[in-house]
């Protein structure tokens, strides 16, 4: 049962209790501002959101990297049409670049081939992505996104628990369903005490007024519609030359947190 420490000088566990350690970064490695980007639900465009948002965020001058932590699923190479596999050297593992400079991990940079699939229990994963986070030489990073997988799964859990994020960024879709997935990963973010940013709407169709409101008031920092353009750009690779800016109230609030 827990009670009121103050005072007590009992030494007990209560009172003696610490915040989890966070995970170190390789010390080849300096990340000035980590945000995870969660959804509650899978199709909801989240790896997308994640790419168009490093991509503008590169615009704006930052040396920007993408964790790609979806490891059962990795989709971060493919969206930005990058080639060959991350690049081993005398000191470790260093990420691979992509065209406009993003720096990228993901297992599916590691594999001989795309389609080899990953038959890996929660607990691996999860391994993973931490392996990812303090054993890459990422060098000097102004922002680091990273990608979690859909649910509340080891994964997601592991990164809001052991890195040191600034916030997370949730992705949701209209749908009914979505929205009430989307209420499990705003209350793992709160349970795991991390600061939620706020939501990106993807495949809107209607101004956010004429829809369900978001849950408990959480902002709403940008829409993405349904863009058959942006689609054919995700599946050509070319997402990092897309035209259309959707996302830049979403990076102007993670630009504050540097």
């Amino acid at each position: 049962m827990s009670h009121e420490c103050t005072g007590c000088g009992a030494g007990c566990g209560s009172q003696n209790a610490q915040e989890p350690q966070k995970m170190p970064l390789n010390p080849l490695s300096k990340v000035k501002t980590v945000v995870a980007v969660a959804s509650g639900k899978g199709g909801t465009g989240k790896s997308l959101v994640t790419a168009l948002l490093a991509a503008e965020l590169t615009r704006r001058g930052k040396t920007v990297a993408i964790l790609d932590a979806d490891i059962l699923n990795p989709s971060i190479p493919q969206l930005l049409s990058m080639q060959g596999w991350a690049i081993s050297g005398d000191q470790g593992l260093y990420p691979a670049i992509s065209q406009s400079g993003i720096k990228v991990m993901s297992l599916q940079l590691l594999m001989e081939t795309e389609r080899d699939p990953v038959l890996w229990p929660g607990p691996i994963t999860a391994k993973a992505a931490e392996q990812f986070w303090s054993d890459v030489i990422w060098d000097e990073i102004d922002l680091m996104l990273i990608d979690l997988p859909a649910g509340s799964g080891d994964v997601p859990q592991t990164v809001l628990e052991k890195l040191p994020l600034s916030g997370v960024i949730v992705v949701t879709s209209p749908q009914d369903m979505a929205r009430t997935a989307t209420m499990r990963a705003v209350q793992m973010a709160h349970a795991l005490e991390t600061p939620l940013l706020g939501l990106v709407e993807n495949y809107s169709t209607l101004p956010i007024a004429e829809q369900n409101p978001p849950p408990h008031d959480i902002p709403v920092l940008d829409e993405v519609p349904f863009d058959e353009a942006l689609t054919e750009a995700a599946l050509d690779g070319q997402l990092e030359a897309f035209a259309h800016r959707y996302l830049v109230n979403t990076a102007a609030v993670i630009e504050k947190l540097g």
